[in-house]
């Protein structure tokens, strides 16, 4: 009897839990791109895990907005090189579903600033392609933006403050007044760059390419 009771009240919380996973799995094989906890039942970890194993580098996903996102088919393709074990898509498809998250995530940011929103904040952006794009007064500040290409982009008065930005292409862009203080900026290219006015006081400027570019009245200190 007491197992019979038992048996019953299990049925009763886990039924609904499974049930609840299984229609959030039909939605998340409409979607491209998911939340933490829908990346975390699409692989079957914990949101802990999965957040762990994206902080080793062996899953890719970001924040956009303050918010945890994964684009569904590179964290597929990624989990797979790494993890190895199942049917998974070949290692020279990744570059190609990674490519296609970032080109969705500058039309959805460039959509977003186009009705007036300016705020990037602590977003990660690493690797993404800004190329020839008008961002200005946008506040990247303490966002993840390593090896991002901004060549040729106008960025007019906007923040970078203490973001990461290793790496990062900003060839030919408008770079004027742009608060870059406390960034870390090794490696990064601005060759040709206009930083009229820019703040680069207390900014890590190791290797970084100034070749050609307008430092008129820019502060390094």
């Amino acid at each position: 009897m007491i197992l019979k009771c038992l048996t019953s009240c299990y049925q009763k919380l886990i039924y609904p839990q499974a049930a609840h996973n299984y229609w959030q799995l039909q939605t998340i094989r409409q979607k491209d791109i998911l939340t933490l906890e829908e990346a975390s039942l699409y692989l079957d970890i914990q949101p802990g895990m999965l957040l762990e194993e994206v902080g080793l580098g062996k899953l890719p996903g970001g924040k956009l907005a303050g918010k945890w996102r994964f684009c569904k088919d590179a964290l597929l393709n990624h989990f797979s090189i790494y993890h190895g074990n199942g049917p998974w898509i070949s290692e020279e498809n990744v570059d190609e579903e990674v490519e296609v998250c970032q080109q969705e995530t500058v039309l959805r940011l460039i959509e977003d600033y186009s009705v007036g929103r300016r705020d990037f904040t602590q977003s990660d952006f690493r690797g993404t392609d800004f190329r020839d794009t008008d961002l200005s007064e946008a506040d990247f500040s303490g966002s993840w933006l390593s090896r991002a290409n901004f060549e040729g982009s106008i960025l007019t008065g906007a923040e970078f403050q203490s973001a990461h930005l290793r790496e990062a292409n900003f060839r030919g862009a408008n770079l004027s007044y742009v608060n870059f203080r406390g960034a870390d900026l090794t490696g990064a290219h601005l060759g040709q760059a206009i930083l009229v006015g820019a703040n680069l006081s207390d900014a890590i400027l190791l290797g970084i390419d100034l070749w050609r570019a307008n430092i008129e009245n820019a502060r390094f200190r």
